[in-house]
């Protein structure tokens, strides 16, 4: 074999798999199931009671018609979603009930709840003990059900960016 006959087919390797990169990153932002784990859809979101950052109690009634948005203080990818989020229409943060994940201390120039400070505070539970991330079988960071104003869930979703927030928002049925 020549050089340029190995330069030609690690050309066409590396053409391949840039091709399967994009559509497994294609899958991962746009497909409705593009996870098997977390709760089934079109099952009724699970009972919960919580404290949001402001103390006032929270339950499962109130992700209601809303996308449960699960970030985590030591998720790199939940960081720049949750500055990502900050530029989004009012209307797009009024879908969200976030619970953070908290493992301790944000990674060395980073605070998750103060990125989040745009948010109302009701609607912000730091989740320490991890009780919620279990009680509703959160698969991954950052990640997102999108519950109806019944209560099933009609969407869940790996959030890798706004867009995809949306998609999971519109598979659920709100409206920006």
């Amino acid at each position: 074999m020549t050089w340029t006959e190995a330069g030609v087919f690690c050309a066409l390797g590396l053409a391949a798999l840039d091709g399967i990169l994009l559509a497994v990153l294609a899958r991962t932002e746009e497909n409705p199931s593009d996870t098997e784990h977390g709760l089934p859809l079109g099952t009724a979101f699970p009972a919960f009671e919580a404290l949001a950052l402001d103390g006032s109690s929270v339950t499962e009634t109130h992700a209601f018609g809303k996308l449960v948005l699960f970030l985590g203080t030591q998720c790199q990818p939940c960081h720049q979603l949750a500055r990502e989020l900050e530029g989004a229409e009012p209307q797009e943060r009024a879908w969200l009930l976030t619970i953070v994940a908290d493992r301790g201390e944000d990674p060395p120039g980073a605070d998750l709840l103060s990125e989040l400070a745009f948010l109302p505070a009701s609607r912000v539970i730091r989740d320490r003990a991890r009780f919620l991330t279990e009680r509703l079988a959160m698969p991954g960071l950052p990640f997102a059900y999108g519950v109806d104003r019944r209560g099933s869930i009609r969407a869940k979703r790996a959030v890798r960016s706004l867009e995809t927030l949306r998609g999971a928002a519109r598979a659920t049925g709100l409206r920006a």
